[in-house]
């Protein structure tokens, strides 16, 4: 099964439980989630004010982890990529080898 991320209103299911004294088996079998899962939230949760705001904070890491695209980086670049497609009519697995040879890097 594969993991996926609490949603809020899981979240403040699992802080109203708790606050009523259910235990984590419990409250795991309510949200159909593995009791590990629910234990690792409610260490997670303590120190939060809300899990709405713990949320918001996630998406907005979550926003702002992904690796940047090298041609948005590197115009130069990015016009000899084109060039030698328009142009030269080259192909994406050659313009890749090409690159490592001339130390652009890997680019695919």
């Amino acid at each position: 099964m594969s993991y996926h991320h609490f949603i809020i209103s899981e979240r403040e299911s699992i802080l109203e439980f708790s606050a009523k004294g259910m235990t984590i088996r419990a409250i795991a079998l309510w949200l159909k989630r593995s009791p590990r899962s629910v234990s690792r939230e409610m260490n997670w949760l303590p120190g939060r004010c809300s899990s709405s705001k713990s949320q918001k904070n996630y998406r907005a890491k979550r926003c702002h982890s992904y690796k940047p695209r090298i041609l948005d980086q590197k115009s130069i670049l990015c016009q000899k990529v084109i060039e030698l497609i328009e142009e030269h009519q080259w192909s994406p697995e050659q313009i890749a080898k090409r690159m490592v040879l001339e130390n652009y890097g890997h680019i695919s």
